[in-house]
């Protein structure tokens, strides 16, 4: 079948409608642990807005908080909380809600890596190997007696 092709160059100008620090957490530990992640996000001068709810995607894998920190620069903190139980790797996001016509929905990715420790445990000998010979331990030498002097 033979398809047309055209090319397609867009040029414009991309405006910064909020600065999200970092731009994704990363919550890593062991399984049932309750790790927390901050990320701050502060309006652009002009797209100011007010964020009006934060809600998890999986609410089972996440708890978030929301706190106006900085009222002058309408920057806030959202505090990631990890909640899942289970050994895994996990990728989601934490939906904001803002009170902006253009741009009314934000979303903050999070993803999780939670691995159960595990002391190594040593490999058993092959069977019938003989277990590893290891050298005797060295003895220092016993300190030589001081030469005598004759007179003469």
């Amino acid at each position: 079948m033979n398809r047309p092709e055209t090319d397609l160059s867009i040029t414009g100008q991309v405006e910064q409608f909020a600065q999200v620090i970092p731009n994704f957490l990363n919550l890593r530990g062991e399984p049932g642990e309750a790790v927390s992640q901050e990320v701050v996000i502060t309006p652009a001068p002009k797209y100011p807005f007010s964020i009006t709810g934060a809600k998890p995607e999986h609410p089972e894998k996440l708890k978030v908080k929301l706190i106006k920190n900085h009222p002058a620069a309408g920057a806030w903190t959202l505090r990631v909380t990890n909640l899942e139980k289970n050994p895994g790797t996990y990728s989601t996001a934490v939906l904001l809600n803002t009170n902006n016509k253009a741009r009314p929905e934000m979303k903050v990715r999070v993803v999780g890596r939670f691995i159960e420790h595990q002391t190594p445990v040593p490999f058993p000998p092959p069977a019938g190997a003989q277990p590893p010979v290891r050298p005797a331990p060295v003895q220092p030498a016993p300190p030589k007696a001081p030469a005598s002097r004759q007179n003469t």
